[in-house]
Formats: C-alpha cells, structure tokens, sequence
C-alpha cells in the first residue's frame, strides 16, 4: 500500500482488494446458503463508482476492480524492501504452514 506514488494506482489496488473480498464473501455465502446483506452487483458499483470518482476513466474502471493475485502484491511489495525477491518466498512459506501444506 506504500507504493507506488502515484495515488490513483495506490486507491485502485485498495478498491480491487475489496472487490476480491466481494467475491471472496460471495462463494462463502453461496457455501453456507445465505444470502449477503447488500447483493453483489449493488456492493460492485459501489466499488465502480469510487474508482471513477478517483479519476480512474469509466472505460477503466471494471479493469482496475479486477483482484490482484497476493503473490503478484507481495513481488511488488517485495521489490520495495531489503527482502526483494525473498519476500514472494516468505509468504509463500507462510502460506502453506497456515494452510497445513508441506510441498
């Protein structure tokens, strides 16, 4: 989130992140059989609406929604710090010992 400088870059990663949780609380709401408070397509414009208010052109502005993978933020993220390349393995590692993965 620190990077890069340019602002708008820096609202529209925010703005795909949640739209990520979007779909995220989606699937999990379709697996419990419930159904969420606000429907999607309602929470999505919401999301559309902010990146445009944010300057992003309305052309653009499903393409800026669409939700980063983590790894492709920890690489940049990672490029950032003393870790560099090391970060996308920290996490990685990270994962699969949260998750009970060993390979």
């Amino acid at each position: 989130m620190l990077g890069p400088g340019q602002r708008l870059v820096r609202v529209q990663r925010r703005l795909c992140m949640q739209a990520g949780e979007h779909k995220n609380s989606d699937r999990t709401a379709a697996l419990v059989r419930q159904q969420p408070k606000r429907p999607s397509e309602v929470r999505m414009q919401q999301l559309t609406d902010l990146v445009v208010k944010a300057r992003t052109d309305p052309a653009d502005a499903k393409t800026a929604l669409r939700p980063a993978a983590y790894s492709e933020i920890v690489r940049e993220a990672g490029g950032m710090t003393p870790l560099r390349s090391e970060a996308e393995v920290v996490r990685s590692s990270c994962t699969r010992r949260a998750t009970g993965r060993t390979a």
